[in-house]
C-alpha cells in the first residue's frame, strides 16, 4: 500500500525521523500489523524518501488483515509522528489524522494462504493532502 500526502510546512520530512503512526487512540497497535514490514506494530512506516516542504512523500507500506469468518469493515487511523529520541512521550503528532476503511473477507478455503489467509479491500475514506 503506498499513501501520498502533501507537505504544507516550513520543513522537510526526513527518511530517519518522519513515520505513519496509528491514531484514535494514539500508538495503539494495529490489526493489520505486518511483521518484518512495518517499523513497529503503532508505527507502519517511515517516509519513502525526504520530502521538501510543498512537496509530496509516500509512505510504502504492507497490511495484513485478520482473519475473519464473516466480511468486516476495519477503520485504520493514521498521522505523521516526528519521531523523538525513542522514547513516544517525546514524540511530535502533527497534521490531520486520516482514515483508511478497509474491508476483510473471509479466506477462500480452496485457496493456500500465502500472507494471512485472508483478503483485504481498501477505500479511503477523508483527505489525506
Amino acid at each position: 500500500m503506498t499513501v501520498t500526502l502533501a507537505n504544507h510546512g516550513t520543513s522537510a520530512w526526513d527518511i530517519d525521523a518522519t513515520r505513519l503512526g496509528t491514531q484514535d487512540p494514539p500508538d495503539r497497535d494495529s490489526e493489520f500489523f505486518v511483521d518484518g514490514d512495518w517499523l513497529a506494530p503503532n508505527r507502519a512506516t517511515a517516509i519513502d524518501a525526504t520530502a521538501a516542504p510543498q512537496a509530496t512523500g509516500t509512505f510504502t507500506f504492507q497490511i495484513r488483515g485478520p482473519d475473519v469468518a464473516l466480511p468486516q469493515v476495519y477503520d485504520e487511523a493514521f498521522q505523521l509522528v516526528e519521531a523523538g529520541d525513542g522514547a513516544s512521550t517525546n514524540d511530535a503528532w502533527f497534521g490531520p489524522i486520516f482514515h483508511l476503511v478497509i474491508q476483510v473477507v473471509p479466506a477462500d478455503p480452496m485457496v493456500p494462504p500465502s500472507d494471512g489467509g485472508c483478503s483485504t479491500r481498501v477505500g479511503q475514506a477523508g483527505s489525506a493532502a
